[in-house]
């Protein structure tokens, strides 16, 4: 990749240009690392990924394009001095919005928060380049390398257009490009004739953090088994429903799941960084009467039939035909509260191993994402070592500490009346 225009999904996440989306992923270490093993890890890592290799430019217009001519300089590795086992809290807050060289790259950096005989790494990138598999694959590469330094990295090759990742029988169908034409017009329309957006609110972003105890995650994993259910659908149920509790009549009943594009693009492989996420739509459906469990079955349902019914070889196309358009589309993003509650991003089970030869993994913390929209409500969740991990990201303007407090407060509530359970957590 010497240059590439950003598809649609990165041009969003890249919003203005001048203000940071950065993805701050915490992993915490016990045992032995120096400097000098983290340096050759991440120039392993940085000479595998093109994108770490890589700046954004902007053409006349304002278009952002990738810019690859091989002068980046490595990743910088951050050292702080460890004080609490809650200084990665306040060292992503500072991350957040700690804007990165755009231009000369690299759109990387590591925090190190160095103990005696325990560390956390923040890996820290532009969310334009990686979303929370990208944060997990240099998570585990780099601890990978740290443990065994000279097994092979083999660098890949990336695309130069999103036509490169659909196959030809695709892009020869007849009616495809009609399709994405015709949305971009609309799409036109709609951003044209929409009201004046409302001004940006200021407000403090925050994290809420909890996790749920290897007692309590193994219960509720058993009983979405017996239930017949997803574990994701259960934990919809019960956040949505305790957001609903506590914005009343201001509640909307709706949330956003971004979906796994990887599984529908073939060339898109695993251990690539790419960041790009359908969204779909879910609500908690049927009489307020029913039960949980029968509220989670439909919920799953619900997803089974949205999923299936993307096209990722269309949305890709389809984004291509967006890009007059996307500015106002961001624009509207940070003025407008939009119509759902919060965003729930399900990061999975963390395929990381724990024991290394000179270290071991205890924990990783999920993502954490300031986002600059009007509505930043974003839940995040993933389950490492027989844990859930959760991280609920807002702002102020959005939504007060103290209503973040009671929303989880809420929603762990209604998970542990159906565990039928209280001492576990």
């Amino acid at each position: 990749m010497k240059q590439r225009n950003l598809i649609l999904g990165e041009r969003i996440m890249y919003a203005n240009g001048e203000t940071p989306v950065n993805c701050v992923f915490t992993a915490r270490l016990r045992g032995h690392l120096t400097r000098e093993s983290l340096r050759c890890a991440l120039d392993r890592v940085q000479s595998k990924h093109p994108l770490l290799q890589a700046g954004i430019h902007e053409d006349r217009r304002g278009r952002p394009y990738f810019v690859s001519n091989g002068k980046v300089s490595p990743i910088p590795i951050k050292l702080i001095d460890r004080i609490s086992e809650d200084d990665w809290l306040a060292v992503s807050e500072t991350e957040w919005k700690n804007p990165f060289d755009l231009k000369q790259g690299p759109l990387f950096r590591l925090i190190w928060i160095h103990g005696i005989m325990v560390s956390e790494l923040l890996l820290v990138s532009p969310h334009c380049i990686s979303d929370g598999m990208s944060c997990i694959t240099l998570l585990r590469e780099i601890l990978s390398l740290l443990d065994q330094p000279d097994q092979a990295m083999p660098p890949y090759k990336v695309f130069n257009h999103v036509r490169d990742m659909i196959p030809p029988s695709v892009l020869k169908k007849k009616g495809n490009q009609f399709k994405t034409t015709l949305l971009s017009f609309f799409a036109r329309i709609l951003f044209s004739i929409k009201p004046p957006p409302k001004f940006a609110a200021a407000g403090k972003d925050y994290v809420v953090h909890w996790k749920l105890n290897g007692k309590v995650s193994g219960l509720l994993e058993e009983r979405c088994r017996t239930e017949g259910v997803s574990v994701y659908a259960a934990l919809c149920v019960a956040f949505l429903e305790g957001f609903v509790r506590v914005k009343k009549e201001r509640g909307h009943n709706k949330l956003l799941c971004p979906v796994n594009i990887r599984k529908m693009i073939p060339a898109i492989k695993d251990d690539m960084m790419f960041a790009f996420a359908p969204i779909i739509e879910l609500s908690v459906a049927g009489d307020a009467r029913a039960n949980f469990w029968s509220k989670a079955r439909q919920l799953k349902k619900d997803i089974t039939q949205k999923v299936a019914a993307l096209n990722g070889y269309d949305i890709l196309l389809s984004g291509e035909h967006f890009h007059p358009s996307v500015k106002k589309l961001v624009k509207h993003l940070m003025t407008d509260e939009g119509g759902h509650d919060f965003t729930f991003s399900n990061l999975g089970r963390l395929n990381i191993p724990t024991d290394y030869r000179s270290f071991k993994l205890e924990t990783i913390y999920s993502l954490t994402v300031a986002f600059p929209w009007r509505n930043p409500n974003t839940l995040f969740v993933s389950s490492f070592n027989g844990q859930m991990d959760f991280t609920f990201m807002s702002n102020t303007h959005s939504l007060s500490y103290e209503d973040a407090i009671e929303f989880k407060g809420k929603g762990l509530a209604r998970l542990l009346e159906e565990l039928a359970t209280v001492k576990a957590f």
